[in-house]
């Protein structure tokens, strides 16, 4: 098992690619000033929920884009429940698709564009999933 201060190397090396590469945002920094000393993985339980209800949201997205009564209104509904959530943990990638996909959906209906960038929102969901679970892996290693 790597020492303390190794961990605390790479958890702070980790972190900080999440901020450089733009996945997350300040909102994550407020999140992770919520933890508490009984509840020390705070932010591992957000981001989990977040991730499990966003990709269902998004599996949710797929099925209405193909559906044949495409119904805009009702997409708008889960992208503004995407972005609400994807906002306030901090998940700047997602949050950005989802901006995008709401001005298609409201600016010319594009259907391919959105279908496009539907894709792409699941890919940035997907790349924060990847990165944040060995993250929250070694934060439990310094703090079972």
């Amino acid at each position: 098992m790597a020492d303390n201060n190794t961990l605390r190397a790479q958890i702070s090396s980790l972190r900080q690619s999440f901020f450089d590469e733009g996945m997350l945002d300040d909102h994550y920094v407020q999140l992770e000033e919520l933890e508490a000393e009984d509840n020390p993985h705070f932010c591992e339980e957000v981001m989990t929920m977040f991730l499990r209800d966003c990709t269902k949201l998004i599996a949710t997205l797929e099925r209405s884009v193909h559906e044949p009564e495409f119904d805009p209104q009702q997409i708008d509904q889960y992208l503004h429940q995407l972005k609400g959530s994807s906002s306030s943990v901090g998940a700047a990638k997602v949050w950005s698709e989802v901006n995008i996909l709401r001005e298609i959906l409201k600016a010319d209906g594009d259907y391919a564009r959105f279908r496009d960038h539907l894709a792409q929102l699941k890919v940035e969901h997907q790349k924060l999933e990847a990165n944040l679970e060995p993250y929250f892996q070694v934060l439990r290693q310094l703090d079972p």
